[in-house]
């Protein structure tokens, strides 16, 4: 991709306040991004799809699995670990 030729306009304090970019470069730039946002789209649109053809016992055992992560959180306890020998 060609490089973008721009101006960047700054205040008195030479904050960048604002960019000049000519028109055909502005429309490269409005196509790049329509394009990007219809790629999200259908990212979006497989993973909603993906979502719906889950059964429902699929869908149950992601609950169970967020509890097997945090059920066994007794065991990162000092005084519950059988190889401390502080404990």
């Amino acid at each position: 991709m060609p490089a973008i030729k721009k101006q960047i306009v700054t205040d008195e304090d030479f904050n960048p306040v604002a960019v000049i970019i000519n028109y055909h470069d502005w429309k490269r730039i409005e196509a790049l991004l329509f394009e990007h946002e219809q790629n999200l789209l259908v990212d979006k649109q497989a993973v909603s799809l993906f979502a719906k053809s889950l059964t429902d016992e699929e869908l149950n055992v992601f609950p169970i699995m967020q509890l097997a992560e945090t059920g066994f959180a007794e065991w990162n306890d000092p005084e519950e670990d059988i190889y401390n020998d502080v404990a």
